[in-house]
Parts: C-alpha cells; structure tokens; sequence
C-alpha cells in the first residue's frame, strides 16, 4: 500500500481477485497493438454496463497486479490507453518514458528531502 492513498492501493479483496481480475485479464489479452488501446474510463464503463462493480482507481489496481505478475507480458500505457506492445519501438519507447517518470518523481523527492531539512533547521 502506498501511505496516503490506502483505499486505492490496498490489497485485491476476494470479489477484485475472483470476479474483476478475470474479467480484465480476458478483455487485455484482446489490446494487441496501439489501435486496440482502451482507456481506463472506457475499460470501467463496460465493465460497469456488464453488471460488475469498479472504480477507476481499483482497475488501475488490478491492472498493476497482472502487469507485475507478468500475467499478461508488455501492456503499456499512453494517453491513448492501455495496450500489449506488439513490437520492439513499442516497448522501447514506454520504457524509455517509464524511466523519464522514475527520474521526474526521483528529482521532486530530492527537493522536497532538502526543503524539509531546511525547514527542520529553521523550525528547531
């Protein structure tokens, strides 16, 4: 879980493990390719029309846990949606812009360790 954000990074429950996460898996294993890019609003919205109950934040969850697991291999996300890599540029390139996001996040936490520690000092 990530401190502040617990409800939407909590653990998979029983009915995300046995009902939400079969669902995704079998509807990811169809978005080969940018062209069959399906965005997390999208993906919610059917799965909401099928009767199923989710939020944005927990299929985001779950996705994450079939990314991780390498249940499904190369899914990648844009801002065109979700989708399975289908060649080398492809997952070259959200490599490449997942390094980016690391080094971005690195450098705001750098920051904010040095203006703590400023702010420590000044407050002692």
């Amino acid at each position: 879980m990530i401190t502040g954000f617990e409800e939407y990074t909590k653990e998979l429950d029983q009915y995300e493990l046995t009902r939400l996460l079969p669902a995704i898996y079998e509807g990811m294993k169809t978005k080969i390719g940018k062209e069959n890019a399906i965005t997390n609003s999208e993906a919610v919205r059917k799965m909401k029309a099928h009767g199923l109950k989710i939020t944005d934040a927990r299929f985001r969850k779950i996705l994450h846990v079939i990314r991780v697991s390498g249940m499904i291999e190369g899914i990648v996300g844009t801002s065109k949606g979700y989708y399975i890599a289908r060649n080398r540029d492809e997952w070259v390139s959200y490599l490449k812009s997942i390094n980016e996001r690391l080094a971005h996040i690195q450098s705001l936490r750098d920051a904010l360790a040095d203006q703590f520690d400023n702010w420590e000092r000044i407050n002692q």
